[in-house]
């Protein structure tokens, strides 16, 4: 084992020799042979492995190396890998892995690396910085973070990656709970649609009911026809037989189309007055690769 690592140290450090070098048909073999090596060191002890994975990080190597080395470090349970990766992601060196690096924090999910990474989120003059942490939080599941980024960020772009990492999360509650204190009615169109990345198809139909802006019910029908359930065809169709404003109306006509749910876009067809509404429900049937659509078109032809 002494002797591999030997080995591997001295493929990773470029110290093998010029003629090694020379024999090598193209960088991208010297790539692949550093790539074996440094697999190699998943089975070394973490005090052997952690700095021989820092040199290289420190080295010229290549993004690629870089990125393999620090996905290694992930891997490796010991307080030193951590304090590397951690390093990284504060941006302290290695700026074109920080990144990386947070990703890695918020793959691990750990109760210290969410707290580091709100420290950085928190410090960070970087937008981009920003959203990958918040994706980060994201894949940890942590809705607390995203959840306190929502509520007081002031960067609308950053308010908008929190609410869609909410709805990836399926964190119907904290999407409701933000809902009910936004004023801006563009981040309350994001946050239905988060909802409908949800599925929260009882939750949308309650909003639809009590929301008193046109456009926000046209946008809260937009996410339901996204929702692939009976339950949601079940709520725009008794929302179609009450609503008042056309178009409203209208986009509820066009999720039936979304949903592929031809029996609804028929039945508004045969009992609608509006000559506009019927129109607009027979163009989407005419759209529709369905024999029940055609049937019905070929019956309107032969009146």
């Amino acid at each position: 084992m002494k002797r591999l690592l030997i080995a591997i140290a001295l493929i990773l450090t470029g110290t093998i020799g010029v003629a090694a070098q020379t024999r090598a048909t193209a960088g991208s073999s010297d790539e692949e042979t550093k790539l074996m090596a440094l697999n190699g060191l998943r089975e070394a002890e973490p005090a052997v492995a952690v700095p021989q994975i820092e040199k290289v990080l420190a080295s010229d190597a290549s993004l690629n190396l870089k990125r393999r080395a620090l996905g290694i470090l992930e891997d490796i349970d010991s307080a030193a890998a951590h304090e590397v990766l951690v390093k990284i992601a504060r941006g302290q060196s290695n700026p074109g892995l920080q990144a990386d690096a947070i990703r890695h924090l918020g793959d691990s999910g750990g109760t210290d690396s969410m707290a580091t990474l709100a420290e950085i989120y928190g410090t960070s003059a970087s937008a981009e910085i920003k959203k990958s942490i918040l994706r980060a939080f994201g894949n940890a599941d942590d809705k607390s973070h995203v959840l306190d980024v929502a509520k007081n960020e002031k960067d609308p772009a950053l308010r908008v990656e929190a609410v869609r990492q909410l709805g990836n999360m399926d964190a119907v509650n904290e999407l409701l709970q933000l809902y009910g204190a936004e004023t801006s009615t563009e981040m309350k169109g994001q946050i239905l649609r988060a909802l409908g990345n949800c599925d929260a198809a009882d939750q949308l139909g309650q909003i639809l009911q009590k929301e008193g802006s046109v456009d926000l019910r046209v946008a809260a029908v937009r996410a339901l026809g996204n929702v692939d359930s009976g339950r949601a065809s079940e709520i725009l169709s008794a929302q179609y037989d009450k609503e008042k404003d056309a178009s409203v109306r209208q986009a509820i006509l066009r999720a039936f189309a979304n949903q592929d749910n031809v029996k609804a876009l028929i039945a508004v067809a045969r009992k609608e007055t509006d000559t506009e509404l019927k129109k607009y429900a027979v163009r989407q049937l005419s759209n529709m690769d369905s024999k029940e659509a055609t049937d019905y078109l070929m019956e309107i032809l032969n009146k």
